[in-house]
């Protein structure tokens, strides 16, 4: 199932953390961490954690954040980059898998070897890894890979 040109809200598998940018942030032109946002307790409405999906072609999205695209540095932490001249990375294919839950997916690079994954901690910063499932028909990713995409 592809995703539209529309507005959502991205959370973790169990549901505990929204992905986002952190709510306090320099004022700087530096990119901005994704983080694992903490839902109990949210400081701000989940209006600032909104998404923007936007498809490219070929199964390839554009995704951006509070009016920045998401994307990867060479250390592999993804950042919401400021400066549209500073963005890395910035096509992502986004994957349905049904098998985890009907809104579940995953978010890979565009050559499909790492995507996104994440430590069930508050605040901790997303990263991309190599993509680890069972082989099996459908296969099984791991649960700190798997995203739940609503619309907003």
């Amino acid at each position: 199932m592809s995703l539209a040109n529309d507005s959502y809200h991205i959370m973790t598998l169990e549901g505990r953390h929204a992905i986002g940018r952190n709510f306090v942030e320099d004022k700087s032109l530096l990119p901005k961490r994704i983080l694992t946002v903490p839902i109990q307790g949210l400081r701000a409405p989940m209006s600032t954690l909104i998404w923007d999906i936007e498809p490219i072609g070929d199964g390839n999205y554009k995704i951006k954040t509070r009016g920045s695209y998401v994307g990867v540095l060479p250390d592999g932490h993804i950042f919401a980059f400021v400066l549209e001249e500073m963005i890395q990375g910035a096509e992502w294919t986004i994957q349905h898998v049904p098998q985890h839950g009907e809104d579940a997916y995953i978010i890979l690079q565009k050559n499909r070897e790492r995507g996104w994954s994440y430590k069930e901690e508050d605040y901790g910063q997303l990263s991309v890894n190599h993509v680890i499932c069972t082989p099996s028909v459908p296969p099984h990713y791991m649960p700190n890979m798997i995203f739940i995409i609503t619309p907003a």
